[in-house]
């Protein structure tokens, strides 16, 4: 396991390398929406390239064998094409743990085209449905309680505005290993998901799942705002204090 903490460190500074010389496009993409230089680098957010062997011959360069780079859940082998990237031309985010080790990635196409966000693959040291996004800062905040999301844009406006307690589940559902990892850091959690039905149900779930590890659980209505991203855009920091208040 340690090889591959050792792999994927590394890796992160070789997105954030690729983000500065080739992520011209990846850069107007988050001046887009808003997120400045200082939360980039706060996140260490990344670009792959559009080369299919670009990580792959990096590493290899670097003394890196081809089977540690598939271990880690970074390149796919078939007997067609051998050994590939698994992202090709995406915004990279890394996935830190509540013990600051890098575990994984996930990417997101540039495009909109399905899927959207794609995640690195399952490894020794990475699970998404035992993971959360964010958590590595978000531990240290001195607010008492956190604030769970459902997109890693949420969370990354969400600290970008002063909320400094803000993550996000990784899979579809809060799983009961998540509420574990949670219940070590607070006993209140705010669940603030989507304001659609996929959202709306998935809350619903979270909460469940909270209270029958022993953390308070507590819905945030953001309508008519789909997601605390858009929220905070049109309404502010300052509103959402208060929202977040009324609990």
């Amino acid at each position: 396991m340690n090889q591959i903490y050792k792999l994927n460190a590394e890796v992160m500074k070789y997105y954030r390398s690729m983000l500065e010389k080739k992520g011209k496009e990846v850069k107007a993409f988050l001046n887009g929406i808003d997120i400045d230089e200082e939360t980039i680098d706060y996140f260490n957010l990344g670009y792959s390239g559009t080369d299919l062997y670009g990580l792959v011959y990096h590493f290899n360069a670097l003394g890196f064998d081809d089977d540690l780079i598939i271990e880690s859940g970074l390149a796919d082998f078939d007997e067609t094409n051998g050994i590939e990237d698994v992202f090709h031309n995406r915004l990279i985010i890394p996935v830190i743990d509540d013990e600051n080790k890098v575990i994984g990635f996930s990417g997101r196409t540039l495009d909109n085209e399905a899927p959207i966000y794609l995640n690195s693959h399952k490894s020794l040291v990475f699970d998404k449905n035992k993971s959360f996004f964010g958590l590595n800062r978000a531990k240290d905040s001195k607010a008492g309680y956190l604030i769970l999301c459902e997109g890693f844009f949420d969370v990354i406006s969400l600290h970008q505005a002063g909320f400094d307690m803000a993550i996000a589940n990784l899979g579809t559902k809060l799983t009961k290993d998540q509420a574990n990892i949670l219940k070590k850091y607070t006993d209140k959690v705010y669940v603030c998901y989507d304001t659609d039905n996929v959202g709306i149900k998935a809350a619903t779930n979270a909460e469940e799942v909270l209270e029958n590890v022993g953390v308070k659980g507590q819905i945030i209505d953001l309508s008519p705002y789909k997601d605390p991203q858009e929220f905070v855009k049109k309404e502010g920091a300052k509103a959402f204090e208060r929202l977040l208040k009324k609990q």
